[in-house]
This record gives structure tokens, sequence and C-alpha cells, in this order.
């Protein structure tokens, strides 16, 4: 991955695909990231880097923002097992509430309380998780930014709209 962003630095838009995350996001695990995560963080920050990922079964959108770039991450789950008409997306769990998750595993595995809160106090994070089971995803790109329209139905309108990235 270093050397292929390296090879391409004029890129307007970076995208990695991976089944785990590379952010923490998951509260039941907020480790089930991908090995090497900080130092893949630290290459795509600069960047304004997309990251697609999956394995939570959750949606979620989580962003990081430091003075050197911004990263976001956007989680999509299965679709087609309970699909819903005109829902409406709630967010079920935010970042104080992950904070607060954590604090379980003191017990089990003392040393990831501590390494999640110095990778989340090193930035600016917002991590959003939405109760919605199944639905689709479509990226929206252009020149000035990419935007993620989330379906829960087929009725054609997005229960959910986010800007993941804009250029600047």
């Amino acid at each position: 991955m270093k050397k292929t962003l390296e090879a391409n630095p004029e890129t307007r838009y970076v995208f990695l695909l991976s089944h785990l995350p590379v952010m923490p996001v998951a509260f039941r695990n907020p480790f089930w990231v991908l090995p090497g995560y900080q130092e893949i963080i630290d290459m795509l920050e600069k960047r304004h880097a997309v990251i697609l990922a999956a394995h939570t079964h959750k949606f979620s959108l989580t962003t990081r923002k430091t003075a050197v770039g911004q990263i976001a991450q956007l989680i999509t789950t299965s679709m087609g097992c309970h699909w819903t008409p005109g829902h409406k997306i709630k967010v079920t769990m935010n970042l104080d509430q992950f904070r607060d998750a954590v604090k379980k595993y003191k017990k089990a595995a003392p040393e990831i309380p501590a390494k999640l809160n110095a990778m989340l106090d090193r930035a600016e994070f917002d991590i959003r998780v939405f109760e919605l089971k199944s639905g689709f995803t479509v990226l929206d790109i252009d020149d000035r930014r990419v935007e993620a329209r989330i379906y829960t139905d087929d009725s054609g309108i997005p229960a959910l709209t986010e800007v993941l990235t804009e250029n600047k």
C-alpha cells in the first residue's frame, strides 16, 4: 500500500476496501481491526482517504481528523434480510458511548482501553453506529466530493446521506 500511494501522489481520491475495519468501531470487540492499523491510518490520513469495510454486521461511519488530514470509514452490512420501507436511520452508539463500552475490557485485556483511548485522543473522532441491519450503499463520486447514500428499501430515497470526503 505504501508503494502504491507513493507511486500515485496526485490521485484525487484514495479508497481502501477491507473486510476488517481499520479504525475501531465495534463495541463488542473494539480492536477487531486490520493488523497494522495505526501505520495504515498514518498513511491514509494524508490522502483524505475513504475506507470501505465490513465485518461488524452493523452500519457505521467513523471520521478521523488531524492537522495532517482526514479519513472516513464506512462500514456496511449484509443486504436484504430486513427491508423496512421508509425507514429512518437512528444512531445507536456515538463516540462517548463507544468509550464507555470499551471500559469493560479492563478485566479481560487491560491494554485495550489504554490503546484505544490513546488512539482516539490523538485526533478528532466521530463514531456513529446505526441500528440498520439491512440495506445497501451507493457512492456518488465527483470532482468535489465522495458522498454515501444508504438505502433501506427500493423506494429510491436514501435513508441517510453523508459526505465522506471533499476536495479542497
